[in-house]
């Protein structure tokens, strides 16, 4: 369907740090890592975080009712650790999804709406992520007298067209 975008390639993630003389079996110390970003635009809890297949963004959901949009590259390079998109959905944001092979995100909240959007990104060699404007290509209502709403998400691209 041409609304959501062209067919996005997966990527393989990155491992990095771990060398073969560290042991994986698991001791009591606390984990280790490198922080790397604090995602303070979101004003409440974050509750879910989707990936893109590609690994130039993710998107995290929060009680808030805003989905945001973030650039991993400028992220991980320090550059900045601002949104590249804000969408506020309404009520509590419940689940965040990445659409299987594609640029689109879907997103449930428990005002009952449930909405698919089309992050424009492109990646030219050597430079780093341009982004356009989000563009909202589906609104749903789970319209239940008894405040019934979507509580989890998962997607998978079977390749039908059917």
């Amino acid at each position: 369907m041409p609304e959501f975008g062209p067919h996005v390639q997966s990527k393989v993630p990155r491992k990095r740090g771990l060398r073969s003389s560290q042991s994986r079996e698991r001791s009591h110390r606390r984990p280790e890592g490198t922080l790397i970003s604090h995602l303070v635009e979101h004003t409440a809890a974050v509750t879910s975080i989707a990936v893109s297949p590609d690994h130039l963004f993710f998107a995290s959901g929060s009680e808030d009712g805003n989905v945001k949009v973030w650039d991993t590259t400028r992220l991980e390079k320090n550059v900045t650790s601002r949104s590249r998109h804000s969408v506020h959905q309404g009520g509590k944001i419940t689940s965040v999804v990445m659409l299987e092979s594609s640029h689109c995100v879907a997103s449930a909240s428990d005002n009952g709406t449930l909405w698919v959007s089309r992050v424009d990104v492109q990646l030219a060699p050597g430079s780093m992520p341009r982004y356009g404007p989000i563009v909202t290509i589906r609104q749903h209502l789970v319209d239940s007298p008894s405040g019934d709403f979507v509580t989890c998400m998962l997607h998978f691209d079977t390749g039908n067209l059917c």
